[in-house]
């Protein structure tokens, strides 16, 4: 039986964790991590350097890996948060590989292309799903949603993972805001929606080993909430007292993504709800 592998492109915290917590379940010999710089890439993980919007590296993967018997996960992060930044990050990378592939004749078993949810353009509290509209008026959610449509109009079996967004260790903005009393507005609702990042590569790791995915997952939790509810409870969580949170002016959109189709799919989340992901965040935070 062939080997089967698994190049991890981008190789940031996503897919070490996909590793570390994942590597047990999925049937690869052995997972290669693809990014500029490769010390940062931690074993057992086989780091290789380089640029993917370069066609040198991608022709030296195909020469590598075989065809048919390797996956390819994108889990990129943009150089800036900048229209170009994202170009660079996420269009870019697709497009060359596309064009190496289609040239070499070279056919990966299949694409997790990890996305978001800032594709959808709802800003109402309106619920969406993988069949909701996507219209994103920023240039984020409009550079991740070409990328997606170069991989749906290639010939590979892509799955795209649209994340909404992500929380975890390390991660104290939220925090940070409580702390200095910012607590957004009780009305209108502002809903927000998250996922923790443990929960982000449980994703992937379950879209990998699914036998038939679908081509779109919405990767979120079961949980969206006002945001100015998760202040409070965080606020209280922290031992602020009743009252530090104070009203901003600053508005922000708001949607309700749903992630049924992942849940009927067969995930089980590590952290269904900001509640129980933010606990020990929170107890870490208050530490340092």
């Amino acid at each position: 039986m062939a080997q089967k592998y698994a190049l991890l492109l981008g190789c940031g915290d996503i897919a070490t964790r996909l590793v570390a917590q994942h590597s047990y379940r999925l049937p690869y010999q052995q997972f290669v991590g693809v990014r500029r710089r490769p010390e940062n890439i931690p074993s057992p993980i086989l780091p290789i350097g380089g640029d993917l919007t370069d066609k040198a590296i991608w022709h030296s993967l195909v020469e590598r890996f075989p065809s048919q018997h390797t996956d390819l996960v994108f889990t990129l992060t943009p150089p800036e948060r900048s229209d170009e930044g994202y170009a660079k990050g996420y269009v870019e990378p697709v497009a060359v590989m596309l064009t190496v592939l289609a040239s070499t004749g070279w056919c990966p078993r299949r694409v997790v292309f990890v996305s978001s949810t800032s594709v959808y353009g709802q800003k109402n509290g309106e619920w969406v799903d993988e069949s909701s509209e996507t219209k994103p008026e920023h240039f984020s959610g409009k550079r991740l949603l070409e990328a997606e449509a170069l991989l749906e109009s290639s010939e590979f079996e892509t799955v795209m993972v649209r994340f909404s967004g992500i929380y975890g260790p390390g991660r104290f903005r939220l925090l940070q805001q409580v702390q200095a009393g910012d607590g957004g507005l009780p009305e209108p609702p502002q809903f927000t929606n998250r996922i923790h990042i443990d929960d982000c590569a449980g994703v992937v790791a379950h879209v990998l080993s699914l036998e038939t995915p679908e081509s779109l997952y919405l990767g979120t939790d079961s949980a969206p909430a006002p945001m100015w509810e998760v202040k409070q409870w965080l606020a209280k969580e922290m031992g602020l007292p009743p009252g530090h949170l104070q009203h901003t002016t600053l508005s922000r959109a708001s949607k309700r993504c749903r992630n049924q189709r992942l849940l009927d799919s067969g995930y089980q989340f590590i952290h269904s709800s900001y509640q129980s992901g933010y606990q020990p965040i929170v107890k870490t935070f208050l530490e340092v």
